[in-house]
């Protein structure tokens, strides 16, 4: 896939904080590890932010192009359809990727079945809905109940692979 990141250039050090709030850099980092972190600027949004990782993976992305790639995947739901207009405008096709996501499965809990509860498989069918809508070609449906992939593969209208989420795809991958 594409990948890019974006961190904003500001730096707060330890030291820093030190001038605003009672406490020391010894302190901070015998207890967390961390020297200094990044801040985005009063008024920067997070969107703003992944607006400068889309450039970014969208650079990386056409380098790929250019290797022989017929499309990038990118995992996620609405939080990616920013990069993912981006890089349709950039005639890059792209296929969407919900569910259990290899990328960032350690936030969610592991390798394990995601949407089991009614909240997080409206969260899940919204994403998929909105990967369809921003330009995926077609949608990776992983790690989620067979029943919530029918729901997905009938709701998108574009092709979905299955992966470790029922048999009721046409194109199914075991996992």
């Amino acid at each position: 896939t594409g990948v890019g990141s974006f961190v904003p250039p500001k730096i707060l050090t330890n030291f820093d904080l030190e001038k605003m709030v009672d406490t020391s850099d010894e302190w901070i980092r015998t207890r967390t590890g961390i020297q200094e972190r990044h801040v985005a600027d009063k008024g920067v949004g997070t969107s703003d932010l992944s607006a400068k990782a889309a450039l970014e993976a969208l650079k990386n992305a056409k380098l790929l192009m250019k290797a022989g790639a017929g499309a990038v995947k990118l995992e996620g739901g609405r939080k990616i359809e920013k990069q993912i207009g981006v890089l349709i405008k950039a005639k890059i096709p792209v296929m969407g990727h919900v569910g259990l996501t290899p990328q960032s499965y350690q936030r969610m809990g592991g390798h394990k079945i995601q949407g089991k509860n009614d909240s997080e498989a409206k969260r899940i069918l919204n994403d998929a809905i909105s990967v369809a809508k921003a330009g995926a070609f077609a949608l990776v449906v992983e790690g989620v109940p067979a029943g919530l992939a029918k729901k997905i593969t009938k709701s998108v209208g574009i092709p979905t692979i299955g992966i470790g989420a029922g048999k009721g795809f046409k194109n199914h991958l075991e996992s």
